[in-house]
């Protein structure tokens, strides 16, 4: 499978999404799935790193398809961290910090996985980070837009 869903670290504080080459709306709703599963019993927050670096070309309905999961998430996080070297990726993701970041959920890009990695442990030991413990909504994920 193009997207492969994983524990970001041993304290369960961030899920890993990794893209690589060619993936489909409906592989990314299935990894959205996965994420959940690993997630749903924790009841603390989980933030997500999303590593594009490997990833070929978006499929078509970008927009759409992050709109829909922004307004249907099934867990909620405050920290995305997006590994990508992409000037499209880097827009796309500052947009999404723009519309989403009022709503408290920051989008940050960076080059490395390391990078992205580094920060999201500086956001778990920083005390005045959002507040950890959240209640988790009872949504379902929208049908994939194909």
């Amino acid at each position: 499978m193009p997207i492969h869903v994983s524990w970001g670290n041993a304290e369960k504080t961030y899920t890993c999404f990794t893209y690589t080459g060619n993936w489909t709306w409906a592989e990314y709703y299935q990894s959205i799935e996965q994420g959940y599963a690993l997630t749903k019993d924790l009841p603390h927050t989980i933030n997500i790193l999303l590593d594009l670096s490997e990833a070929r070309l978006f499929p078509t309905g970008l927009l759409t398809n992050i709109q829909s999961s922004m307004e249907h998430p099934p867990r909620q996080f405050t920290v995305a961290a997006i590994v990508s070297t992409s000037p499209y990726v880097m827009t796309v993701a500052n947009m999404i910090d723009r519309v989403y970041g009022r709503q408290g959920t920051q989008f940050k890009i960076f080059k490395t996985r390391a990078e992205a990695e580094a920060y999201l442990a500086e956001y778990d030991r920083t005390p005045n980070a959002l507040p950890k413990t959240t209640s988790v909504p009872a949504t379902s994920l929208p049908p994939p837009s194909v």
